[in-house]
This record gives structure tokens, C-alpha cells and sequence, in this order.
């Protein structure tokens, strides 16, 4: 979709799962814990949940229905970044009834009272909570995934240990005075929490990105490998070249020995081949290490040369 950030589109991925009855009071309980607040009128008691997006707010809303409890939608007249906010009033016959279901603490919303031994459990808590306050960018530009919570940031404590416990994953927390976000930086780890939270068309998208960088950082690393390797082999054979012609200009080449004159020969009439590719040419095949002592020998009788007619 045009226009759509990868945010969205992994909220959308995510909005049109499927509930399922085991999951759903936990990824309830995300959404409450990242947004939800107790509102106390004398006209009635609610618990409201303000969420930027109509469809997850409609996600919200199934979820609640799903469970027996009664909701509505309301817009406000709030935006924040010009998005409009929507309001989720969950108003059930019980409140207290409902409250405990979810392990809700009328002093202390977002305590955590979970039992979180189940994977799939703690990934349907963090899809709610990523539905209601995550965020995760484009691995084009960056990898990133974050929650931020605004009250009670203790809980994302909680939530990090679980993440490592549960998952391996690795996340740090920055609290300031408006929060506190709680953020992934490492590729594997956001591609495995996005699975985790069901959203695996995102996670495969990001793991097809981290594969094209390894394999382009591999290409370039070869490139390097190679271009460093032939101007080391160039400059190497062009000081072969200039001791070789010293020789030949001053003594002659026949000066030389037999086995030395004849790697002479090949080298002058083949200064593109390495050292490796120059034994594999001779007569008699040689290995590089024997090449390059017969090519030292070269070298030094041109310095020979080149001392003695300084005197």
C-alpha cells in the first residue's frame, strides 16, 4: 500500500489474525497494560484504551467481544503527529468480574499478574502491547523495534527479562521524563520477536533484507580481498620487471643461472601473473614458494649490480 510506513503494514499483518481463545485475554492484557486506564464517573465505571489507528481500535474491540465484554469506539477530538486517537471504553457488566479475569489491579494497572511459562502466551501479550505503543522500522534504513510506555515504566522490566528468558532476545531500556521505550537493536532479534507475535510475513521480509546485506557485505569484502591482492601482485612484479631489466641492460641475462634466467624470461613476457601463476608456466612446474626465492635472488643480484656501479 502506498504511503503505508513497515510499521503499519506489520500492524496490519497483525490486526487481521485470527483470534484464538487461548490467547486472547493475553494479548488483551497488552493492550491494557501499554494504554489502558481506569476511568471512575459517578455515572459508571470504564477502562479506556486511546489507540492512533482504526483498525487496531477495531482489533481491540473484537477481542473484547470475544470474551463476553461489552465495548464502544469512540473518536476524540485529540490528535497527536495530526492523527486522529480512538477510544476504546470497555464498559462490562462486572467490572470487578472483569478486572480479576485479567489480573488487573484497580491501584496498579499495569502490574503484571501473568502466568508467561507459554511462549505463544507471552508472544500474544506482546502483540497487543506492540499493537497499542511498538513501533519497528524499515530494515532498509535501520534495524529498530521499540515499545514505549508513558506510566509505571517498571513494567517494561518485566517484560525484558521475559524476552530473554522466554525468546534469547536482548532489549534495553532509556527512561526519561516522558516514559520510558524499550527497544531491540539486533536483526535476529526483531525478526524472531515478529514471529513470535505472529506477524510472519514482516519477519521474513526483515530476514530477506539482513540475507542481501551479509551477501553484499560478503561481495564487497571480496572485491577488496582481490583489488588489495593485484596491486600487491602489481607492484610486486613491477619491481621484478625493473630488476630483470637492470640486469639484462647491464650484465646481460645469460649472467644469470639457467633455472633463474628462464623465470626471468617468463616474468618479463608475463607481468600480469602472480607468483603461482608464473611456476604453473615453466617448463618445470613450480610451487609459489620456490618462485619467489628464485625471484629474491633476481632481486638481489640487480642490487649487487646497481651498488657496484655506484662505486
Amino acid at each position: 500500500m502506498k504511503g503505508v510506513s513497515f510499521s503499519e503494514e506489520v500492524k496490519n499483518e497483525l490486526v487481521n489474525l485470527q483470534i484464538e481463545n487461548g490467547d486472547v485475554e493475553y494479548e488483551m492484557a497488552g493492550f491494557l497494560k501499554a494504554k489502558g486506564g481506569l476511568v471512575l464517573e459517578s455515572s459508571g465505571n470504564y477502562i479506556s484504551v486511546v489507540l492512533s489507528s482504526p483498525f487496531v481500535a477495531r482489533r481491540l474491540k473484537k477481542i473484547i467481544s470475544f470474551e463476553g465484554s461489552r465495548s464502544k469506539i469512540l473518536y476524540t477530538n485529540q490528535k497527536i503527529l495530526g492523527r486522529k486517537q480512538y477510544k476504546i471504553l470497555i464498559s462490562p457488566n462486572d467490572l470487578d468480574d472483569f478486572l480479576k479475569r485479567h489480573g488487573i489491579d484497580l491501584n496498579q494497572l499495569v502490574e503484571l499478574n501473568l502466568d508467561f511459562h507459554d511462549p505463544e502466551r507471552f508472544g500474544a501479550f506482546c502483540r497487543g502491547l506492540f499493537l497499542a505503543s511498538g513501533s519497528v522500522t524499515d530494515p532498509k534504513k535501520s534495524y529498530h523495534l521499540e515499545f514505549f510506555i508513558k506510566e509505571n515504566t517498571e513494567l517494561f522490566e518485566k517484560v525484558r527479562n521475559h524476552l530473554y528468558n522466554i525468546f534469547g532476545i536482548k532489549s534495553r531500556i532509556i527512561k526519561n521524563h516522558n516514559g520510558a521505550r524499550l527497544y531491540l537493536k539486533k536483526g535476529s532479534d526483531i525478526v524472531e520477536l515478529l514471529n513470535s507475535i505472529g506477524a510472519l510475513r514482516g519477519a521474513a521480509y526483515y530476514q530477506s533484507i539482513i540475507e542481501q546485506r551479509i551477501i553484499k557485505s560478503d561481495v564487497f569484502r571480496t572485491i577488496n580481498f582481490i583489488s588489495a591482492n593485484a596491486n600487491r601482485t602489481g607492484q610486486s612484479s613491477s619491481q621484478q620487471i625493473r630488476a630483470i631489466e637492470l640486469i639484462q641492460k647491464t650484465v646481460g641475462l645469460d649472467y644469470l643461472k639457467s633455472e633463474l634466467r628462464e623465470l626471468a624470461i617468463a616474468r618479463l613476457q608475463n607481468s600480469e601473473l602472480s607468483l603461482r601463476e608464473l611456476g604453473e608456466i615453466l617448463e618445470n612446474k613450480l610451487p609459489k614458494s620456490t618462485v619467489y626465492n628464485r625471484m629474491k635472488k633476481i632481486i638481489e643480484i640487480a642490487k649487487n649490480i646497481e651498488k657496484s656501479e655506484e662505486k
